[in-house]
């Protein structure tokens, strides 16, 4: 943001949304279950644990046990840089971090099949923003911004499968969806004085944004083996939302010397020298895409696993493009309580790359992920440390109404720590 009068002053309601709703970019910001995590999310063809009941329902009929129980535990961090985004020399910087509690699960035989039950936290955020700049350019003295954004999605429920030979197994998993976000964003801009003896001329705003949401989400899996070696899995689900409700309000005050409207151009809600409060409400319950996985899975030998991923997004929201992600993994049991495993997964923006001709677009940052983690196994247990870490570029437009375009990186790291038990 260049600002070169004070029309940039105040951020409007459009940014707002965006900034509270950044995750729906992507899809697979965090991997669950910890053989399935360090290994790029390439499961659809194994998913033979208690993590198979989110990745294909139908392996969890393959599991060598009759009970599993599974935890996992994830420190999840990231760093957001919008490069020069404030008079061409400053950077905006969003920084997340929370400790998920991401999986758990258990399954266990029933009848001809096995039953199982998870609950799964797929993204989460707990981002702040607290910077000031100063001497921005020849119009603004110091600008002020306090951002605190708070989010989860969570997936839970039942899984069932059936094994109609050791070739082939079908599986269904029956998941709630519930999602939370809430967003709080505090902005002072202060104006240069003309004369020493001139009154502060500064605009104000403090934005507060809240959304619920609940739905469901089915997924179907199929597991086929045509060979000992070989296995191939495929997956269909969809989550749709019943319920939303959306609350927005922005405070705020215009700066004194601006024509009316000035701050956000035609259409303005803050008026010259006043303080405004603007309230929003929403039931919109967005439309999400048609999710299908195909795996392969190769295990070489009795010690080293390949595995591969392609997972295909029809468009879902208004503004989302159709979107293509794949994974791969590699398990290697270097002694037979001993297992490394590692991965990689790409993780692409489900929104259009920015024109730069056009104004308040959604950011378009695509990110790729490599992962490694040990397992060490005993009699009746395992105890797996891994760390994710994702990077991409891409460009956004932080400010509404405006063709000024920012260049984007972001990182993000996930370590995590996951006991599971095993009874025969």
């Amino acid at each position: 943001m260049s600002l070169p009068n004070k029309t940039y002053a105040l951020l409007g309601l459009s940014l707002l949304a965006q900034q509270a709703q950044a995750d729906i970019y992507h899809y697979n910001d965090i991997l669950v279950g910890d053989r399935a995590a360090s290994m790029g999310g390439a499961y659809t063809a194994i998913a033979d644990d208690a993590s198979g009941s989110y990745y294909n329902p139908a392996g969890i009929v393959y599991s060598v046990t009759g009970n599993i129980q599974g935890s996992m535990n994830a420190l999840h961090q990231s760093i957001t840089t919008y490069k020069n985004a404030l008079g061409g020399k400053y950077d905006w910087v969003r920084k997340s971090s929370v400790l998920v509690p991401s999986f758990f699960g258990i399954i266990k035989p029933l009848g001809v099949g096995t039953l199982g039950f998870s609950w799964a936290v797929p993204d989460s955020v707990l981002e702040d923003q607290d910077q000031i700049f100063y001497d921005v350019n020849t119009a603004v003295e110091q600008f002020t911004i306090n951002v605190n954004n708070e989010g989860k999605t969570y997936v839970y429920g039942p899984s069932y499968a059936i094994k109609f030979s050791d070739q082939f197994a079908l599986g269904i998993t029956l998941y709630g969806h519930y999602r939370t976000q809430k967003l709080i964003n505090n902005q002072i801009v202060e104006f240069k004085k003309t004369n020493e003896s001139d009154p502060l001329d500064y605009e104000w705003q403090n934005a507060y944004f809240q959304l619920e949401e609940h739905g469901f989400k089915p997924m179907v899996g199929m597991i086929w083996s045509p060979m000992k070696k070989l296995s191939l899995g495929f997956t269909w689900s969809k989550t749709w939302v019943v319920y939303s409700d959306t609350r927005a309000q922005i405070a705020c005050r215009g700066a004194e010397n601006l024509p009316n409207g000035s701050q956000y151009g035609e259409g303005s809600v803050c008026q010259e020298g006043l303080y405004d409060l603007y309230i929003a409400k929403s039931t919109y319950r967005r439309p999400l895409p048609h999710q299908f996985k195909l795996g392969m899975a190769y295990f070489a030998n009795d010690r080293l696993l390949f595995s591969a991923d392609g997972a295909y997004y029809t468009v879902g929201d208004v503004g989302t493009n159709p979107v293509i992600n794949i994974a791969l993994g590699l398990e290697y049991y270097m002694t037979g309580k001993q297992v490394l495993r590692m991965g990689y997964n790409s993780n692409f923006a489900n929104s259009p790359v920015i024109n730069h001709q056009l104004t308040d677009q959604a950011e378009h940052v695509d990110l790729h992920t490599l992962g490694m983690a040990f397992t060490n196994f005993s009699r009746n247990s395992s105890f797996t440390l891994g760390v994710n870490f994702s990077y991409g570029e891409g460009e956004a437009q932080l400010f509404g109404g405006e063709t000024l375009v920012q260049e984007v990186e972001a990182m993000t790291y996930t370590v995590y720590i996951t006991a599971s038990t095993f009874t025969f």
